[in-house]
């Protein structure tokens, strides 16, 4: 059964505004992650400096 014009048109539409709506929600994670990593690095050279006391 193939589909319409019309259902290809709405499944392409559904398809481009789950990309608009994914795409800046996975450039935010990736500001995340940097900042968790970064956060990590700092909290294990406070941990080696306490260990060094």
């Amino acid at each position: 059964m193939a589909i319409t014009e019309r259902e290809a048109s709405i499944i392409k539409a559904i398809g481009e505004e789950t990309r608009d709506t994914i795409a800046p929600l996975m450039e935010k994670i990736a500001e995340l992650e940097t900042r968790i990593n970064k956060l990590s690095d700092e909290v294990e050279g406070l941990i080696s400096l306490l260990g060094e006391q």
